[in-house]
């Protein structure tokens, strides 16, 4: 098992922090080439672990399959998903394909610390 760090929008923070977020979809690139099942994400104050891996050849095909609102809770549907996810990344996007990172919020990771 090995620990990841990758960053995600900072809109989408709180939905990982709250567990809503339970999808990260993004393109296959060499920050997520090496991941495997058990892995341990690091977002900024967020820590999760990879339950599953499943890869798709474009975002069209990812949103057939997998539930929208557990990639971007507060989005208002697949296409304002769709435009959010392909934002800033057309070239890596049809390189080498996209992937569903299933999350799990670790134990205590969405807390915050007491000020």
């Amino acid at each position: 098992m090995a620990t990841r760090y990758l960053t995600t929008r900072a809109e989408w923070l709180e939905a990982l922090r709250s567990g809503r977020k339970t999808l990260d979809a993004r393109p296959v690139t060499y920050e997520v080439d090496f991941l495997k099942i058990g892995d341990v994400v690091q977002y900024p104050g967020v820590e999760t672990r990879v339950v599953d891996l499943r890869f798709y050849p474009r975002f069209e095909a990812l949103l057939d399959y997998e539930d929208s609102s557990r990639i971007a809770p507060e989005a208002s549907g697949c296409d304002d998903v769709k435009r959010l996810l392909e934002v800033e990344c057309e070239a890596a996007l049809y390189a080498n394909g996209v992937v569903a990172i299933e999350l799990e919020l670790l134990a205590g990771a969405g807390e915050r610390p007491a000020i």
